[in-house]
């Protein structure tokens, strides 16, 4: 991806090495790389779609919105980029917990395209929060053997919730197998495991996830999500690159202090905390 991603590829590669990377959970290329598609050929509409779609695994529901409005004023030709878009406004709407909305969204891709996996998805979500619990299960449960990874995630917590904890743990195996660099599944099934006493497969599952390359971006995120879970000692690796890269940036110099902090580093931590909490001042 990264070779394809450079400026002599035609755009059309570099787009579809981002929708490769989407597939596999690296949600940062995949964004990335459809600016950079973009850039060199700002015809391609479903590079919206793409950056869409990345930025809401990513958790940047602003960045969405920008994009899918950007999309709905391009001519989506085909049949399955409107229902794409459908069900990708369909999750921005659940982000908002604009349930209505979602379940509006959401049954719209689905007259488009009556597979689509990411609009079941969001009306398995909208089911199970609006007491309509046996639809909402069933078809959680209908996604998850068709093996869709954030049918197996969700699945894998509402078990742990029951007490299965063996059976969570293997739904979010099969997760991380589909999607080897999504980063949020991989720090989850770590925890899961350290919590459930299985130590040396824990420290496995974070060692697979640092071996992977995600970029500057991609190791800030990977950096700070470690943080969140308590795996301070992993998280120095990423933070102190990216620090050293852009010292401006006060959330890594934040979790990174955080870090410091956490491994007996507490000198150097309060530095790293009074800097972030003067560029937050500053900014």
């Amino acid at each position: 991806a990264t070779l394809l991603g450079q400026a002599s590829s035609p755009p059309e590669v570099t787009y579809l090495v981002g929708e490769a990377a989407l597939q596999l959970g690296d949600v940062y290329q995949a964004r990335d790389l459809a600016r950079a598609a973009r850039a060199r050929d700002s015809s391609l509409p479903a590079t919206w779609l793409l950056q869409a779609e990345a930025c809401l695994d990513l958790g940047n529901d602003p960045e969405a919105e920008r994009a899918l409005r950007q999309a709905s004023s391009a001519r989506l030709e085909g049949v399955q980029e409107r229902a794409r878009l459908a069900a990708l406004q369909a999750r921005l709407a659940l982000v908002r917990r604009r349930l209505p909305q979602a379940e509006r969204d959401a049954r719209a891709a689905l007259a488009l395209d009556l597979s689509s996996k990411p609009a079941r998805m969001v009306l398995a979500a909208v089911e199970l929060r609006t007491q309509r619990t046996s639809e909402g299960k069933a078809r959680l449960e209908q996604l998850a053997q068709e093996r869709f990874p954030a049918a197996l995630r969700t699945r894998s917590k509402h078990l742990f919730a029951a007490g299965e904890v063996p059976r969570a743990i293997e739904d979010l195996q099969l997760a991380a197998t589909l999607q080897p660099f999504f980063v949020p599944g991989q720090i989850r099934l770590a925890t899961l495991l350290r919590e459930s006493n299985q130590s040396e497969k824990s420290r496995q599952a974070l060692r697979r996830l640092l071996a992977a390359e995600h970029g500057l971006s991609g190791q800030r995120w990977r950096g700070i999500q470690l943080v969140k879970a308590g795996f301070f000692t992993e998280a120095l690796g990423d933070l102190e690159a990216v620090h050293g890269q852009r010292p401006e940036d006060y959330t890594t110099a934040f979790s990174l202090g955080v870090a410091l902090a956490a491994t007996g580093q507490r000198q150097r931590a309060q530095g790293l905390l009074q800097l972030a909490l003067q560029r937050v001042a500053q900014a």
